[in-house]
């Protein structure tokens, strides 16, 4: 664990910040403070320097993340009608200096990941799929039908992921994104099915 935050806390240096500004994709969208990555990219052995001491001081906390840590949120249309408000999806435009330091903090704790995130988490994790969870749900019904078992799945909507639900229907409905269980004794399995749709 020492040699683990030893890792975490060392120093920045001029050469992780290099390799961060020119792993950016190009095209990125600025934030608040109008410059883009490009700028960075074409003038990476000019700025890096200036970053360096920057970020140096920021982490000291010598130097104020104020400036760099805010956020313009904009409004990207989706498809359908733009007069509802359900198909607009909100996304933040971070400046990119903040970009270039937490891309950086971000490798630093790529390679202990793998110690504080779970094998069977499945999404936002590279090389992973959330199709996994899939196929895990079609293992389990065909598991379950083979052996005669009771099973229930509980189906989560991601456009709801911020609500929560106590579960006591007295106080409150179940939530439409809480699949009703499903029992199953040889009849066909409903799967990825919204309970709408089970009406």
């Amino acid at each position: 664990m020492e040699a683990m935050n030893a890792d975490m806390t060392q120093p920045l240096s001029l050469a992780e910040i290099t390799e961060a500004i020119t792993l950016f994709p190009k095209g990125k969208a600025p934030g608040h403070d109008g410059i883009p990555i490009k700028f960075f990219q074409e003038y990476v052995n000019e700025v890096a320097p200036m970053l360096l001491l920057a970020f140096t001081a920021m982490l000291a906390q010598e130097l104020t993340l104020e400036y760099i840590n805010k956020g313009m949120i904009t409004l990207i249309p989706k498809l359908g009608d733009r007069s509802k408000l359900t198909n607009w999806h909100p996304i933040t435009l971070l400046g990119s200096i903040y970009k270039i330091l937490a891309k950086i903090l971000a490798r630093r704790i790529q390679e202990f990941l793998h110690l504080v995130i779970r094998p069977n988490q499945t999404s936002f994790v590279e090389g992973r799929s959330i199709l996994d969870n899939n196929f895990l749900a079609q293992e389990a019904l065909v598991w379950a039908t083979k052996n005669g078992q009771d099973l229930v799945l509980l189906l989560l909507d991601l456009k709801k992921h911020l609500t929560r639900w106590n579960g006591d229907s007295s106080s409150q409905p179940c939530p439409n994104w809480v699949c009703a269980p499903l029992r199953f004794n040889g009849s066909p399995p409903f799967i990825g099915l919204h309970p709408h749709q089970l009406k």
